[in-house]
């Protein structure tokens, strides 16, 4: 009896060891990830000059597309799906809409009087 009680004891102890060894894995390494450094931002200063020109040029020829009641070219100046808002009135919805409502609107007012958002 005393030998089964040694020997349950000993498979005991192998086991216990076999469980710490089994369970004591290596921690896995941790990744250090150092922050990127970041690149000197690079500021892109606008020619002013050409800006001013630029929005120039637009206002000119939308006076002049306007003083010469030229709805096709005040409409031309719109994107396909452009709204516009006009006071006491419904929405337009797309080129089609406003270059009607331009038309309308060319018949019945001085020039330089219509506006839009």
């Amino acid at each position: 009896m005393k030998n089964k009680n040694n020997f349950k004891l000993g498979m005991m102890g192998l086991m216990i060891l076999f469980l710490s060894f089994a369970c004591n894995t290596a921690a896995p390494e941790k990744t250090v990830i150092e922050p990127a450094v970041p690149a000197e931002p690079v500021i892109v200063k606008p020619d002013m000059a050409a800006v001013k020109a630029e929005i120039q040029a637009l206002e000119t020829a939308w006076a002049a597309a306007d003083n010469a009641r030229d709805a096709s070219a005040l409409a031309a100046f719109y994107a396909d799906d452009a709204v516009s808002m006009s006071n006491n009135g419904p929405s337009q919805v797309g080129k089609a809409a406003i270059l009607k409502d331009i038309r309308n609107k060319s018949c019945k007012e001085t020039p330089g009087r219509y506006r839009s958002l």
